[in-house]
């Protein structure tokens, strides 16, 4: 079992997720989702695949008669029984429902009602600093993985990787369904990690390029771990 999937702010983050884009939906009623070919495929989807509104998600079965649930079918929360309480949508127009939502979120996230540039210090210097991860998602022929930054040393215990105090950040990378043992595709994978808290935690000046540049020559780590080395 995925240990993300035990953690209560992974629930709460994809809820949230579920509820903005609602918000969304709302506000841009005619616009949804643009038709795209499908690149290497997923475990229901063929490689190439026109995907649209109609295509079946599956194995996410909307009846007993074996269809599924498509992006059209699952547009509105309302099909499965809930809403947000910023969406009451069932006594409003399509046109009222986006004027509300919109004056909603304004109230919420913007309420001096522009939002503010951010305002920078005469003669002042900011300086910030990450690492950039750039892999294949096959790098490990076909099975997930995770990138682990460190600014330290690594633990003798993989165990202790992923809380600890040493660890900047990750990044798990989970690669598409293939079949058969290759070749395999190039599909990159992005990520990156900010550095520029650690640095100051760890008494070194962001702004200063030279002492940071061999602070990090000195303590930044990586490691590669299979995600089944960290399942239960």
């Amino acid at each position: 079992m995925n240990l993300a999937n035990l953690l209560l702010n992974s629930w709460l983050h994809h809820a949230n997720v579920d509820r903005l884009f609602s918000l969304w939906e709302a506000i841009y009623p005619n616009q949804y989702l643009t038709s795209a070919r499908e690149g290497p495929g997923t475990f229901a989807i063929p490689p190439g695949n026109l995907d649209t509104q109609s295509t079946p998600l599956e194995p996410f079965s909307s009846n007993s008669r074996g269809q599924f649930y498509t992006s059209a079918s699952s547009w509105k929360t309302s099909t499965f029984g809930y809403t947000y309480p910023e969406i009451q949508d069932w006594n409003q127009t399509p046109a009222q429902l986006k004027a509300n939502v919109t004056a909603i979120v304004n109230r919420m996230y913007n309420p001096q009602g522009t939002f503010p540039k951010r305002a920078a210090t005469p003669g002042s210097q900011t300086k910030s600093w990450s690492v950039a991860l750039n892999v294949s998602r096959f790098d490990l022929q076909g099975e997930s993985f995770t990138v682990r930054v460190f600014l330290g040393d690594i633990p003798e215990n993989s165990e202790d990787w992923p809380l600890s105090s040493e660890c900047a950040g990750s990044f798990t990378v989970f690669p598409p369904p293939h079949q058969g043992n290759g070749p395999y595709p190039t599909l990159t994978a992005y990520y990156e990690i900010d550095l520029t808290k650690d640095l100051s935690d760890n008494g070194v000046d962001p702004t200063d390029v030279a002492a940071v540049e061999k602070w990090l020559e000195g303590n930044l780590n990586w490691v590669v771990q299979k995600v089944s080395q960290f399942r239960s």
